[in-house]
């Protein structure tokens, strides 16, 4: 449904609560409460100890379909001239900062059949001092350990910076690949300009870009949050709200 949809459908269900006696909300207090909403799902969908069904992203086909419009593939070539690394051989790329989610990642090089892939590996910094500690202190043959080490913006956009470390002795002009979920942009149901404000620096309409199937129960929590907020408007209700409709 559109966003005007979301919107009516919204002030339906909200005024329903309490026979129409409900607090009135403005168009940024909906949109507001539509992309928390929008928000809230995605996070829990994707934590199994999070929702009912104790289901994850690959746990339920509805589930890959619901955000199945936000997944992007990108290749990422390594940045240049990069600052001196702990390691003799470590590759920085960037990585969007709209990243939710990495689904698949791996290092290869382009035509050219002698090499693998390589299955990359997360480690934290703890991790990355125990495994130096070893008596062998590299990744396995065909891996890459992964860092988080920054945060930048180039060229006006925003990324974060990651530390690749292949178990290798030269370039090879790896190439970074990685297929992830990304932010979907808020739900706004009117333009907000004439306000002088914005949700994520956006303040045009913008429909929800999930779809189309998990759009009431977008609505549905987006009406149980205003509901906590400004009728109930306790730590506790707000508790047994969130623990609904997932």
């Amino acid at each position: 449904m559109t966003a005007v949809e979301m919107h009516q459908q919204f002030e339906l269900l909200y005024n329903n609560i309490i026979s129409n006696q409900a607090p009135g909300l403005n168009s940024y207090e909906i949109s507001q409460f539509l992309t928390k909403a929008q928000l809230e799902k995605l996070k829990n969908y994707f934590n199994p100890k999070s929702n009912t069904l104790k289901e994850g992203f690959d746990d339920s086909k509805k589930r890959q379909l619901d955000f199945s419009n936000i997944i992007t593939t990108v290749e990422v070539s390594k940045l240049l001239n990069p600052t001196v690394f702990l390691e003799d051989v470590a590759w920085v790329y960037k990585v969007p900062s709209n990243t939710l989610m990495i689904l698949n990642e791996y290092l290869t090089v382009p035509n050219n059949k002698d090499y693998r892939d390589l299955h990359i590996t997360s480690i934290n910094y703890d991790e990355y001092t125990r495994r130096k500690q070893r008596y062998y202190q590299k990744p396995i043959k065909y891996e890459s350990w992964k860092l988080v080490i920054d945060h930048a913006i180039i060229d006006d956009v925003p990324y974060d910076i990651v530390e690749l470390m292949p178990n290798v002795s030269k370039d090879l002009g790896y190439i970074y690949k990685l297929r992830y979920l990304r932010m979907p942009v808020p739900i706004i149901i009117e333009d907000l300009s004439s306000l002088g404000l914005t949700i994520d620096g956006i303040s045009s309409v913008s429909n929800c870009e999930l779809d189309v199937e998990i759009h009431d129960e977008i609505v549905q929590r987006a009406v149980e949050m205003a509901k906590a907020a400004y009728i109930q408007g306790d730590l506790k209700s707000s508790i047994e709200i969130g623990n609904r409709s997932e």
